[in-house]
């Protein structure tokens, strides 16, 4: 099977966590990944959940291990992360892949038997969450990022590179 149509590989893990400040200091300490960029109280402009226009709220954190995003959601109210953790999950939730075409990736996922559950807009970016089904239990996000969070996160990129380990927080000017 061919590549995503317009899509990056797979080069997110995400991760459902209760609390974000422990995850990136376990993330830092035990795994030896960061610095992590923080977005706290993240609002979505627009979203859907479960094919039903939902207001979408979290808190997310960002780093790098090599090529591979690690991304920390806390949920904060209705969201696919929130049920995750209402039945008592936390942990990988989700991959994801990037793309500049959102429309032919998302027809792509779709026509290979992707269910959407979850989407909307956020900071200029367009973004959905597709169960692939079968029996892998595989969420996928196709992430089609605004041109400055592409930049951000090519920041976050370099900043991995040259971690030393001692601040687990990517700094933001401001």
């Amino acid at each position: 099977m061919k590549a995503l149509t317009g899509a990056t590989p797979v080069n997110q893990i995400a991760f459902v966590v209760d609390n974000l400040d422990d995850g990136i200091a376990w993330w830092t300490t035990v795994m030896g990944v960061g610095p992590f960029l923080v977005l706290r109280d993240l609002v979505y402009d627009e979203s859907d959940l479960h094919g039903q226009d939902a207001p979408i709220s979290l808190s997310a954190a960002i780093a790098y291990s090599g090529d591979i995003t690690i991304e920390l959601i806390e949920p904060k109210g209705q969201s696919i992360f929130e049920e995750y953790r209402q039945a008592g999950k936390n942990g990988m939730h989700h991959t994801c892949v990037f793309t500049d075409d959102f429309a032919a990736t998302e027809a792509d996922v779709i026509a290979r038997g992707g269910k959407r559950l979850q989407g909307g807009r956020i900071g200029g970016g367009i973004i959905g969450y597709y169960d692939m089904g079968g029996d892998q239990g595989v969420i996928l996000e196709i992430a089609q990022l605004a041109e400055p969070s592409k930049a951000l996160f090519a920041a976050v990129r370099e900043a991995a590179k040259a971690w030393d380990g001692k601040e687990p927080l990517f700094p933001l000017a401001g």
